[in-house]
């Protein structure tokens, strides 16, 4: 026959436990739980009010179109990628980033994967970019391939570059042009969702922008290594939803945008219909 434990002793054993259970967290454990997650943190003290981090941000303009004006920004960041791969472009990109950033200071609010911020800097400053290239062994990539835009485009904001050192035909660059294009003005396409990375990536080379760990993001490298995962359909709306809140927050400058294409209709027609571009494309965002 097992002998039964005592009730009392259960009783006496369950007791605290028990009585935790039905009262829920003591004083103290909810003043520990207080100084683990402060309420206002994150907020930013102005005078006697604490601002909330989204109350930070300046408005987001919502008539960005992506046709219209962020590929004419975007559009020399394409041109490394159609020249020199996604990976060799991306590392040539990143030095670039790094020693515009280096230059500025880490107090400019400026991204430069907007080709129309270059158009800001003096000409020392300009002198300065030029010079740097050239010890980084990047400059005589950057003018061979910026051709296309200094050469056709007047007053494009690379010029401070230099001309290349072979020269080229118009017929030439005028098709590198509109293969690039081409391949670009489809924003669910991979090329033009690399496009909308270009800001990100500066933001992040330059460490401006911090995703918190708690943050669980899909694998961004899927977009060009599986494109047709789902994991990569995720990965790019997540790429292009932060583009449009990055450049619709930057006062964009459209006059080159206007430039661009009024130069591009006087250079080659304009067709964009045998394409296919889709709807959203057309509407922009």
């Amino acid at each position: 026959m097992v002998r039964q434990r005592p009730a009392y002793k259960i009783s006496r054993l369950c007791a605290p436990q028990l009585a935790r259970a039905r009262l829920g967290p003591t004083a103290e454990m909810k003043k520990k739980k207080r100084k683990k997650t402060p309420l206002l943190r994150g907020h930013k003290k102005r005078g006697t009010r604490f601002v909330p981090p989204l109350m930070e941000l300046a408005p987001l303009d919502t008539s960005i179109s992506y046709i219209r004006d962020m590929l004419p920004e975007l559009i020399w960041t394409g041109l490394l990628d159609h020249r020199f791969g996604y990976v060799r472009a991306a590392r040539i990109l990143e030095s670039v980033f790094r020693i515009t950033n280096e230059l500025m200071g880490a107090n400019t609010k400026r991204n430069f994967a907007l080709v129309s911020t270059f158009d800001v800097l003096s000409d020392r400053e300009k002198a300065s970019l030029r010079q740097q290239f050239q010890q980084e062994g990047i400059l005589a990539l950057l003018q061979s391939c910026m051709a296309p835009l200094n050469v056709l485009y007047d007053n494009c904001p690379l010029l401070f570059l230099g001309p290349p050192a072979r020269t080229f035909t118009q017929e030439g660059l005028v098709k590198v042009m509109k293969d690039c294009v081409s391949r670009t003005i489809d924003k669910y396409e991979t090329p033009g969702v690399v496009l909308h990375a270009a800001p990100l990536r500066f933001l992040l080379i330059t460490k401006r922008l911090k995703v918190s760990s708690d943050v669980k993001l899909s694998d961004l490298n899927a977009v060009v290594d599986f494109p047709d995962s789902e994991e990569a359909k995720v990965g790019a709306a997540t790429i292009r939803s932060m583009a449009i809140a990055v450049i619709g927050r930057t006062n964009l400058d459209r006059s080159w945008a206007r430039r661009f294409w009024n130069r591009n209709s006087e250079l080659s027609p304009c067709d964009l219909g045998q394409r296919g571009v889709s709807n959203g494309d057309q509407a922009g965002y």
